[in-house]
């Protein structure tokens, strides 16, 4: 299951062509291309960086160690933190209207999660030591595919990451116009107790569930995200 989810994934993305005799191709191209702009981490300089470039980075890594739904222990691996740290400071730096935003590693953390157990049997996400099969060429390969998968996501979805943040404010307000249909009792309750719906369903937007439920559960959910025309 693990293989066919990382492949379909990419495919629903659009990252790799329908046409399975032109993918490898396309993913040495992406993945070369990755890694030629990815560059960008591996010559940092407190000399040369910008006030805002320190200010980004030093959210990523902030942030990074916490990374992985349910702390999954191969999360916990420093190569991987690394991994996670040049995909999302690149993203950063190439996308400056939005920049780095908390709730984007979230995100970026599922898909390297699925990507590596796709390259392998068993569970290799639960135990850290079995991070150490995992030659740097495997790990730099997960790591540009998941880059150009995000690049996909996000793009689909900017006005979440700009000011105000408008496209989760549309979307809890679309949340709320639901439930007040479909279980009107339910959203009297939430109405006479004072409760905003901004309040529990913000994560639920930003993350994609991310934080809130098992790993399982959030890959049978995003399977269905991504099998939708319009991402979320």
């Amino acid at each position: 299951e693990n293989c066919y989810r990382s492949l379909t994934w990419q495919l629903l993305l659009g990252y790799v062509p329908a046409n399975a005799s032109r993918r490898a191709f396309t993913l040495l191209r992406k993945r070369r291309e990755y890694a030629s702009f990815s560059q960008c981490f591996s010559r940092l300089d407190n000399k040369t960086m910008t006030t805002s470039d320190e200010q980004v980075l030093r959210l990523v890594r902030s942030d990074v160690p916490c990374a992985g739904p349910n702390c999954m222990g191969v999360f916990r691996s420093v190569r991987l933190q690394i991994c996670l740290e040049r995909l999302l400071y690149t993203w950063a730096m190439r996308h400056p209207a939005s920049s780095y935003v908390q709730g984007m590693k979230d995100i970026a953390t599922v898909l390297f999660a699925v990507f590596l157990e796709g390259r392998y049997d068993g569970d290799v996400l639960m135990d850290e030591t079995r991070l150490e099969d995992v030659s740097d060429d495997t790990l730099g390969e997960v790591e540009a595919d998941s880059y150009w998968c995000l690049d996909r996501i996000l793009s689909g979805m900017q006005d979440h990451y700009t000011p105000d943040q408008p496209g989760i404010q549309e979307m809890i307000f679309r949340l709320e116009a639901l439930i007040k249909v479909a279980a009107p009792d339910l959203w009297s309750h939430f109405m006479d107790e004072g409760i905003n719906f901004m309040h529990f369903s913000f994560k639920w937007m930003n993350c994609f569930f991310a934080r809130e439920l098992p790993l399982c559960h959030v890959l049978r959910i995003w399977d269905t995200y991504l099998s939708e025309d319009e991402i979320g």
